[in-house]
């Protein structure tokens, strides 16, 4: 909202209306800025991704059996900050989840977790360490895993043409 708090509205069938939930208030998330990136886990956990007003990734999260929740992840690993703006996010079939965003040099920077990492134990990588010259896009970038696990990141380059960058697990 106008104030940076994460508002949820939400509605169960155990329900006869819709309900408003101030998730920031519930949570003491941090004010936040720019867009919410959602994403949903196969094992129910619903994850609302964004940056504060510092730049940390920041993600308030429900999972069935625990209330909501709210984990600074640029605190936890030490990581860098994102310039704000759009965030991506995107699950893979296996359950990794990432959250993609930029760095203050425009650089593509990845959260991202697995569960064979355990709980709370995020990776980050830095697209610009892992590839060779690489293009940035300079829009806005969208994450896509496919059911075969192919990882699709898309956006546009500064000349309006289409970049992609992809990568299967093991590869």
């Amino acid at each position: 909202d106008a104030n940076g708090d994460i508002q949820a509205i939400w509605w169960s069938p155990a329900q006869d209306t819709w309900e408003v939930a101030n998730l920031s208030n519930a949570t003491g998330a941090p004010e936040m800025q720019g867009t919410i990136a959602p994403y949903l886990t196969k094992w129910g956990a619903i994850n609302l991704a964004g940056t504060d007003t510092n730049g940390d990734v920041v993600v308030t999260w429900w999972t069935p059996g625990i209330t909501w929740t709210t984990s600074n992840l640029t605190d936890l690993k030490d990581g860098p900050q994102l310039a704000s703006g759009p965030l991506t996010t995107y699950v893979t079939p296996w359950g990794g989840t990432n959250i993609l965003g930029r760095n203050a040099d425009g650089d593509l920077v990845v959260y991202w977790w697995n569960p064979t990492l355990g709980p709370g134990n995020w990776a980050i990588e830095n697209f610009s360490d892992v590839l060779e010259n690489p293009e940035v896009p300079t829009g806005t970038t969208t994450g896509f895993s496919s059911p075969s696990g192919v990882i699709n990141i898309f956006g546009t380059a500064a000349d309006g043409d289409l970049i992609r960058y992809w990568w299967r697990a093991g590869d």
